[in-house]
């Protein structure tokens, strides 16, 4: 269990890591973003959906979702338990090439919407409504929502280096790439599951075979957001004691 600031904390691990090696942080998070492609294409092949091209158009944003969601857990993860203390450089990485898995479905998706007007798939019809309960919601909301998501991770993106810290200085730029990140995370989420949720209740209703994979990570997302309000509220609660 964690004692101290997160800064503290943060400093005692960074203070492990005596050889950084940039390189290999690299390649790490990459193969383990190709695993996560493997896995998350082979769970939609057992649910019998084929693997075309939108489908692997999902995958990958699915996996660019788990990669920032990591990215942003490792946070909570590392000062609650201190197992996971040196996997904190990763951070940057995941972020990153979670960014980069994103941006590659966000231009697949994007050339759907403004120039093929015959697209297969009704996601990329801006006219189309997605039922949400009651309530009929256009289909530009997830398209808007995206297009904000995808604008804030390149701006965090931008800033991920050392000269923008200076520049910015070490708190504020802190404060941008979490509070902005989050926000963005949280857009996503209106992004797909404005398009998921009749799926999730279908299931959810009458569960027949293996969960939707948005669904695993809807429940994903939601314990991201669960462990950053759980470090914030300890955090706070050792500031008052």
């Amino acid at each position: 269990m964690a004692t101290g600031t997160f800064a503290e904390k943060h400093n005692k691990i960074t203070a492990k890591i005596t050889q950084p090696n940039d390189n290999r942080y690299w390649v790490n998070t990459i193969l383990f973003s190709f695993v996560l492609v493997f896995l998350l294409a082979a769970y939609q092949t057992v649910k019998g959906i084929r693997l075309d091209v939108y489908q692997l158009n999902i995958v990958f944003s699915f996996t660019g979702m788990y990669l920032i969601g990591l990215s942003f857990a490792l946070s909570g993860l590392t000062y609650f338990w201190n197992f996971v203390d040196t996997k904190v450089v990763y951070r940057k990485y995941l972020g990153l090439v979670g960014f980069y898995y994103v941006f590659s479905h966000s231009l697949f998706s994007l050339v759907n919407y403004l120039l093929i007007p015959s697209a297969p798939q009704p996601s990329f019809d801006l006219e189309y409504n997605w039922r949400v309960g009651e309530m009929l919601i256009s289909n530009s909301w997830a398209f808007l929502s995206a297009l904000a998501s995808l604008g804030i991770f390149a701006y965090m993106t931008i800033i991920s280096n050392k000269y923008s810290m200076l520049e910015l200085g070490g708190l504020m730029w802190r404060k941008q790439l979490r509070y902005l990140g989050y926000f963005a995370y949280a857009l996503i989420v209106i992004h797909f599951g404005l398009k998921r949720f009749n799926v999730w209740t279908n299931w959810l209703s009458e569960p027949n075979g293996l969960p939707p994979h948005s669904l695993i990570l809807m429940v994903f997302v939601i314990l991201v957001f669960v462990l950053r309000i759980a470090l914030y509220f300890h955090q706070k609660r050792k500031k008052s004691i």
